[in-house]
């Protein structure tokens, strides 16, 4: 596939070539072209799954156009209106986009605010509307710092994503990852960025995923010379706080009970994570005692352990629940078992004496 602008013409093409480059594929629009009757600066060109073709790129008055072709070159209907979508945004314009799972659209634009470049990430649903569920009504704003400009948007296979960027000068470039929610990786580099320096000047141009290493490619100048350019970091695997197991069983006359918190993988710096019971059935200095509290997980540390006191009472009553939550974490994420549920089963019941009622009549003489 290949997109750009008509010269000397106010529109866009879309052609397609048949294999190894061979001539137009005449299955695709007018013999292999489709032209959209706009003017567009293409950022990117992306197919999906089922063979549709999503082109991003800058209007003719700025902001956002997006359009997705269905794979026989007409406008896909089921996007924006019509299958074409065309979003205002003062001073700004797209720089690069990915594809998600079911069809979403990740796109990174920057705009001018205040003497400055301001980084936008705006998520798309398969119906071409912003996803409320991401960020404020589908949109974050990312500071990647003075005048970097994104240059390009990669995906992993756990749905987290890494933005690239260079300056406007091409004086330094930076690596940005993001969690899948759009949250900066605490993990990564300094808040999530880190920034590549390997010359006078240094611009990144792309950057792929192999594993968990995340390669980005450029330029490098040292004086007059200008050489291509290419570092590797090693991002590892999203490093998460879970309980292991997620649920448990105790008798009341248990004194205590030990919930473990597991990180996924050790790291370089200190994880911390806040556990709070927030539920159940059973009474927190009743029939337990938990105060809220933070686990610290020390360079090299992957588990952590929560001490519940249980409380041994005579009545006979129904099991009962109690229900801990972890949040805030630092330098890591929540996993996918970041709630635990106790039951603390009745035993009084079962240790009592059996009693019997026995009736005897009186008999009169």
């Amino acid at each position: 596939m290949v997109a750009g602008a008509i010269q000397g013409s106010a529109s866009t093409f879309a052609l397609r070539l048949q294999a190894n480059c061979g001539p137009p594929d005449p299955s695709f629009g007018k013999g292999g072209l489709v032209v959209i009757d706009k003017s567009i600066e293409i950022a990117e060109l992306l197919v999906l799954p089922a063979g549709q073709i999503q082109l991003v790129g800058m209007a003719e008055t700025g902001g956002v156009f997006l359009a997705r072709l269905a794979p026989d070159g007409s406008f896909d209907d089921s996007f924006g209106s019509g299958g074409r979508l065309s979003t205002p945004l003062t001073g700004g314009a797209p720089n690069a986009a990915t594809l998600l799972a079911d069809d979403k659209l990740l796109v990174a634009a920057t705009r001018f605010v205040d003497g400055a470049h301001e980084t936008l990430l705006r998520r798309y649903t398969n119906r071409g509307v912003l996803d409320s569920s991401f960020g404020e009504q589908g949109v974050i704003a990312v500071n990647l710092g003075a005048d970097v400009i994104p240059a390009a948007l990669v995906l992993r296979d756990d749905a987290s994503f890494a933005l690239v960027g260079c300056h406007e000068y091409a004086l330094l470039s930076s690596v940005t990852l993001f969690t899948a929610d759009g949250s900066l990786d605490p993990a990564f580099g300094t808040g999530g960025t880190a920034p590549l320096i390997l010359g006078e000047r240094t611009c990144i141009h792309d950057a792929v995923f192999s594993d968990s290493r995340l390669f980005v490619g450029g330029f490098a100048e040292h004086g007059a010379a200008q050489s291509f350019a290419l570092a590797a970091y090693d991002t590892g695997a999203q490093r998460s706080l879970s309980f292991a197991p997620a649920q448990a069983s105790v008798p009341e006359a248990t004194a205590a009970a030990t919930l473990t918190v597991q990180l996924s993988q050790t790291a370089a710096q200190t994880v911390t994570v806040r556990y709070e019971a927030t539920g159940g059935s059973a009474t927190n200095g009743q029939d337990y005692t938990l105060a809220s509290g933070t686990l610290a997980f020390a360079p090299g540390e992957r588990v952590q352990h929560i001490t519940v006191a249980l409380a041994n009472d005579s009545a006979d009553e129904p099991d009962e629940t109690l229900i801990i939550l972890l949040s805030d974490p630092s330098n890591a994420i929540l996993g996918g078992n970041a709630r635990f549920t106790l039951t603390i089963t009745d035993d009084d019941g079962a240790n009592q004496p059996t009693q019997y009622r026995v009736s005897i009549p009186l008999v009169q003489q």
